[in-house]
């Protein structure tokens, strides 16, 4: 602004100063060869015709503004709503009549007889459809003259449907179509609720919630014994001598009343002295180890006889007891150790002196015992450690020494093994150690059958630490289940099933349950909401434990069940309601997934954050190699 070398007088004079956005000075103050009036003119011009066009706008609008106002003061409010409200008492006792489950199976009549052809009673809907549009479309006069005619119309539909009884197997299609219509017409008029998978809802009413006690939950009845088999003289007297020789070479730590010593993959229980840098499997037990592994699989194919592509875990473990004279013994105690597969058999082959295993039924307290003498095999399964207790007394072994090897398959991923009970939309989902199209090697499991609640079998959940259940839309989708006390009496089925796949499995830590999928139903998928209201406001709280998948709100678009992930048609041909697509079964598994692995590490999903497994890489763990060992500090 050139004020170097301005002495104080003028800088005075610079207090004075106006902005020169606030004030316009008289001259131009800088050079130009424009003429500075003549902007200032065109600017004035430029205000002046916007201020013009602005005008002529609020003026047009205020125009329509007044005819609007004009035609609302032609309408005669009062009229108005008492023909709202006679339709309303229209369409109120029209869904009484044609919803309540007795309202089409009221008394024979001759108006419509069995003998007629369905022409003709597609003629008679087509008349009663007819006579309803005429309904809401004819102006009314007076509000009592259309409750009258209402009167009139509700009881010739009522005739026309009680008529309708004895050829209903016949006319079905018909009468769907009919009850399409009224549904449009009531919608256009009283929107129905929406579809919300979601605990955003309202809780259910109170007196549903009283309708749903807690019921006993029975003893199950279960062919789990004890002991599965016992196979005398299983190996050779060389064979034998041979093992013997090897076993008494090998070097057993003292534990509570015997000695222990372990091979191949560890084994870790309370107050194990063998589980730590165990040695792998020796070349004179590998024999034995491929013989016990085909007890395993022959055990394994006779229970699922049905499934011939699943594989039986794999026996890579071996713990050894010795036992010395009859002072020697082994504490009461169940092989529940998380570990072990569920599916596996646990084989204990018996060397040298013979002795009895006791056994006691957790529950009953009832005992039982066998004699296991020399060479001997005896084989329990898994999920019989959830119904008994076994164990070694003081003197029920003579003076000697004896040998029992126990195999089982263990693996540290059997912490989260999983056993998934669904129906139809989970046929796609699998288990397995392929990174694609299956749960992955940190997730072992397997799937079973259930399309109904009924057929969910607690006693297949036995051993696994998670069990997701993903069934009841089956069961909600009958066409007996139409009130709200129906769907609580499925629920309840539900909520039984739960509590005794908790009662007989101890060792299960978490049931995943899976919230009904939204259908392409509008009328089902009313049924599909009042039975996620009952999981959400009922189940989880009251149920210790029980855990909601999340994530099924990216199955709902439009309040139907999203085109992108469901299936368009049948294999038939006809329109698909029910079941997801490849990408729908992608987003389901991604979901239970999820949510099982978030529960595992105590509300966070450390999958894509942390690559290590106990502080070991993944990579390292996939291979098994042996953990690094941490240097000491000095000092």
């Amino acid at each position: 602004m050139g004020l170097k070398g301005l002495d104080e007088k003028a800088i005075k004079k610079l207090t004075e100063y106006r902005c020169p956005f606030c004030y316009v000075s008289p001259i131009p103050t800088i050079s130009t060869a424009v003429d500075v009036c003549h902007i200032c003119r065109n600017t004035l011009s430029l205000q002046q015709t916007n201020i013009e066009f602005e005008s002529n706008l609020a003026q047009s609008k205020l125009q329509d503004m007044s005819k609007c106002c004009a035609q609302l003061e032609k309408i005669n409010f009062e009229q108005f709503s008492n023909h709202i409200e006679t339709l309303s008492q229209f369409d109120t006792r029209l869904q009484h009549l044609l919803l309540h489950e007795n309202s089409l199976k009221g008394h024979n009549t001759d108006i419509i007889s069995c003998d007629k052809s369905l022409d003709a009673l597609n003629v008679k809907i087509g008349e009663l459809q007819h006579d309803l549009k005429l309904l809401t479309s004819r102006p009314t006069p007076e509000p009592v003259h259309a409750s009258e005619s209402s009167e009139n119309l509700l009881a010739s539909i009522s005739a026309q449907l009680t008529a309708l009884r004895e050829n209903e197997p016949h006319v079905t299609a018909g009468i769907n179509e009919l009850k399409q219509s009224i549904s449009s017409i009531q919608s256009s008029q009283h929107p129905g609720p929406s579809i919300t998978t979601t605990p955003s809802l309202a809780p259910p009413h109170e007196t549903l919630l009283t309708t749903l006690p807690d019921q006993p939950t029975p003893h199950l009845p279960h062919d789990q014994v004890p002991v599965t088999d016992i196979k005398p003289d299983f190996i050779q007297s060389t064979e034998s001598d041979k093992l013997t020789a090897f076993l008494q070479s090998c070097s057993f730590k003292s534990e509570n009343g015997h000695s222990v010593v372990s091979f191949g993959e560890p084994y870790h229980y309370t107050g194990s002295k063998s589980s730590q840098n165990v040695p792998p499997i020796p070349e004179d037990l590998k024999p034995l180890f491929e013989e016990m592994n085909k007890v395993q699989t022959e055990l394994y194919n006779k229970c699922y006889p049905e499934q011939p592509h699943l594989t039986a875990p794999v026996i890579n473990s071996c713990l050894i007891n010795r036992y010395d004279g009859p002072e020697s013994h082994l504490p009461n105690h169940s092989d529940r150790e998380v570990t072990i597969h569920p599916e596996s058999s646990i084989l204990t082959l018996s060397l040298g002196q013979s002795c009895n295993i006791k056994f006691t039924e957790c529950d009953s307290g009832t005992e039982s015992s066998i004699e296991c003498p020399d060479r001997s095999l005896y084989i329990m399964s898994r999920r019989s450690q959830e119904v008994y207790s076994h164990m070694i007394e003081r003197g029920s072994m003579s003076d000697g020494i004896r040998y029992s090897l126990t195999f089982r398959a263990v693996r540290w991923t059997n912490k989260n093994s999983t056993s998934l009970h669904g129906d139809s939309n989970t046929g796609l989902l699998r288990f397995g150690s392929d990174k694609r199209g299956t749960f992955g090697e940190l997730m072992p499991g397997q799937k079973f059958w259930a399309p109904r609640i009924d057929d969910i079998n607690p006693v297949s959940c036995m051993g696994y630490a998670n069990v997701v259940l993903h069934c009841g839309i089956n069961d909600v989708r009958q066409p007996d289940v139409r009130s709200e006390n129906d769907i609580a009496d499925c629920y309840n089925k539900l909520k039984l099933k739960i509590k005794q796949i908790k009662k007989l499995s101890p060792s299960t830590r978490t049931v995943f349950v899976c919230q009904l999928l939204p259908t392409r139903d509008l009328q089902l998928n009313f049924k599909v909401d009042s039975f996620n209201r009952l999981i959400h406001f009922d189940l989880l709280p009251k149920c210790k434990d029980v855990v909601r998948v999340k994530g099924f709100m990216k199955f709902a678009c439009n309040q139907v069940l999203a085109d992108e992930l469901s299936k368009q048609f049948d294999k038939n041909g006809r329109p698909d309601t029910l079941h997801l697509n490849k990408s729908g079964a992608r987003v389901l598994a991604g979901l239970i997934k999820q949510t099982v692995f978030t529960r595992l590490n105590g509300g966070v999903d450390r999958r894509h954050h942390i690559g290590k497994v106990n502080g070991r890489l993944y990579s390292s763990v996939a291979s098994d190699s042996p953990a690094p060992q941490r240097r000491e500090r000095n000092g």
